[in-house]
């Protein structure tokens, strides 16, 4: 019962980042104020991710500690296989690159941004579309994984 609450917990919190990341990158960024207004636009995405980082960093209090006792509980409980740690590695070093791209955008995208020129944005914003579509692709991929390894 425990092992399904923690699957459910750490599922829900990373299924739920995910989801973010795909609608910023599918919706958000490609928004048609962004060419329309540039100067409207940044006020806008500026004042709607204000604070968000706080609200991704619970998230990730949520994600790993669940991962780390999702491994421990099955270890203890199952062994482990050569697939299954295969998964876990895969699994693993896809979360710690989203913790580095969080970190990448939030600490020097970001002060790059607010403290940019209006010439300077468009490198940036490149920047940030690659960083966003890196967020999807290793968080969808760790979600993928997850959730193959729990039936391995």
């Amino acid at each position: 019962m425990i092992t399904a609450i923690l699957e459910a917990v750490h599922t829900a919190a990373l299924a739920s980042w995910f989801g973010c990341m795909c609608y910023s990158v599918m919706f958000v960024q490609k928004h048609p104020m962004r060419a329309r207004e540039p100067g409207v636009w940044e006020v806008f995405v500026t004042e709607m991710v204000h604070g968000v980082r706080w609200v991704v960093m619970g998230t990730m209090a949520v994600i790993f500690p669940s991962w780390v006792a999702l491994i421990v509980i099955r270890l203890a409980t199952q062994g482990a296989d050569t697939l299954w740690l295969s998964l876990v590695a895969a699994k693993s070093v896809l979360l710690v690159g989203v913790v580095l791209l969080f970190v990448y955008v939030s600490y020097h995208l970001w002060p790059l941004r607010i403290f940019a020129l209006p010439d300077e944005l468009p490198p940036i914003d490149r920047q940030f579309m690659n960083a966003s579509q890196g967020l999807v692709l290793t968080l969808g991929g760790a979600l993928a994984i997850g959730v193959f390894a729990s039936h391995v």
